[in-house]
C-alpha cells in the first residue's frame, strides 16, 4: 500500500501496570535484504506525563485522567498518511484541540513521581500559546494554564510534560468532583 487512513482517538486509555500505548501508528519496510527484517517509524508523537502530587491536598487520590487543550492545535482525530510523501494529513475536527489520558488502573497520587504516555498529532505554531490541563481524581477536578514551551510537536519525539503538581497548587482551581459521590455511594 502506498496510503494509510486511520483515526487518533482524541480520548486514550494507558495501565501504568501494562504500560500499553493506545494509537501508536507505525510504518515499516524490509530492513536491507531480509524479509524477516523490518525497519519502523512513528508518524505520531508522543507525551509523557511525569506526575508527582507531593506537598498538595490531591495526594492520596486516585488519578482519573490529564486533560491538555492548546486552541488551534489539531492533537489527534482523523488521518491520511501518505508512505511514500512521508506526509500525514488530519481531517479538521471540532474539539480535536483536545487530548485527554484516562488510566484505566487509577493509580494512587503520591509524593513519588510516576509516568504515563499518550499519542498525539505533530503540529506546529504553538510558542507561547496557552494549555489548558485538566486533572481528574476520583474526588477532585484541578484546572490550570501553562505557556507552550515549544514551536512545534514533531512526529517520533516524545514531549515531557511535567506535572509535579505542588509547583501549580497556587494557581489552579480545585473543585469537588460530581462523580465522587455516585463512587462513595
Amino acid at each position: 500500500p502506498t496510503a494509510l487512513s486511520g483515526t487518533l482517538p482524541l480520548t486514550q486509555h494507558y495501565s501504568t501496570a501494562t504500560r500499553e500505548l493506545e494509537g501508536d501508528w507505525k510504518v515499516g519496510a524490509p530492513a536491507g535484504e531480509s524479509s524477516a527484517e523490518f525497519r519502523f517509524r512513528h508518524i505520531l508523537a508522543f507525551f509523557k506525563f511525569d506526575i508527582n502530587a507531593g506537598g498538595t491536598d490531591v495526594a492520596g487520590e486516585t488519578l482519573k485522567s490529564v486533560s491538555l487543550k492548546i486552541a488551534g492545535a489539531q492533537l489527534g482525530g482523523d488521518f491520511k498518511y501518505d508512505i511514500p510523501g512521508d506526509k500525514l494529513a488530519f481531517t479538521p475536527t471540532e474539539g480535536s484541540d483536545k487530548v485527554t489520558m484516562e488510566w484505566s488502573d487509577t493509580p494512587a497520587l503520591r509524593a513519588a513521581t510516576f509516568h504515563g504516555y499518550m499519542s498525539v498529532a505533530p503540529c506546529s505554531g504553538l510558542q507561547g500559546k496557552n494549555i489548558d490541563i485538566v486533572i481528574t481524581t476520583n474526588k477532585h477536578i484541578i484546572k490550570f494554564s501553562q505557556t507552550c514551551k515549544v514551536d512545534e510537536i514533531e512526529a517520533s519525539a516524545y514531549y515531557t510534560v511535567p506535572l509535579e503538581l505542588s509547583r501549580f497548587a497556587s494557581d489552579w482551581t480545585i473543585e469537588d468532583n460530581p462523580d465522587a459521590a455516585e463512587e462513595n455511594a
